[in-house]
């Protein structure tokens, strides 16, 4: 079924309000997100629970980078170590065939 101009617009005005309020809306959410305190006020066994589990998952990443960090390390010392000795067993046996 055709609609008529005026018909058109004011489905289009009707809209228009309604995608202003949906706006205004999440706005008002965002702005009751923003607002942590009132947040922790409101849930604040969650919140310690959330903050807590945040806490734990930091602190192990942590131990795990430096437990990545020590092997490297190890690695690294090893490798150079290796080096320098077969460097020498090198020089040692090139000085005794000359």
């Amino acid at each position: 079924m055709a609609q008529t101009i005026p018909q058109i617009r004011s489905d289009i005005e009707t809209t228009k309000e309604h995608l202003s309020q949906t706006m205004n809306e999440i706005e008002d959410r965002i702005h009751e997100l923003k607002d942590w305190k009132a947040t922790v006020r409101e849930y604040p066994i969650p919140s310690v629970a959330v903050s807590f589990g945040l806490g734990l998952l930091i602190t192990a990443r942590k131990e795990l980078l430096m437990k990545l960090v020590r092997a490297n390390t190890k690695r690294m010392v090893t490798a150079a170590l290796s080096a320098v000795v077969m460097k020498q067993i090198d020089k040692a046996i090139t000085s005794r065939q000359s």
